[in-house]
């Protein structure tokens, strides 16, 4: 079973739509996916870090790519999010979890950091696949 980078390593590498919405459909039932989609789609949550220096990344990591992912949303929902972390020390909490990822994982988790995956899904498909999950501004 594909991690939920390569999938969206997959979305990434095709511009067809048509494509797209069948691979996501084949994932209709990928819980972590559709977190991923919603967490970056979401106008009304603001994760408050938009810079911040990379720490040297792993070459290879400890850590699954599913397990790195699910880490990172759970991180950006309970403590950044919630302003439970803020400014300096959000920003090196950010640093420090980078540098226990390698590069592959550490490019998508910037990704959703930043609510921006470029990977060519919008939230229309998103709502095809999981109706409800991105709601509108």
């Amino acid at each position: 079973m594909p991690t939920v980078i390569d999938i969206l390593e997959q979305l990434e590498s095709n511009n067809s739509r048509l494509f797209k919405e069948e691979l996501l459909q084949t994932q209709n039932n990928n819980e972590l996916l559709k977190q991923i989609f919603v967490a970056v789609g979401d106008p009304y949550t603001n994760f408050y870090v938009n810079k911040f220096k990379m720490p040297r990344l792993l070459e290879t990591s400890t850590v699954t790519d599913n397990g790195a992912v699910m880490a990172f949303l759970h991180f950006l929902q309970n403590d950044l999010s919630t302003r439970k972390i803020t400014g300096n020390a959000a920003k090196a909490a950010v640093e420090k979890f980078f540098a226990g990822l390698d590069s592959r994982q550490a490019k998508w988790c910037q990704r959703i950091l930043l609510k921006n995956l470029r990977c060519g899904v919008q939230a229309t498909t998103v709502n095809k696949i999981w109706p409800g999950a991105v709601v509108g501004f």
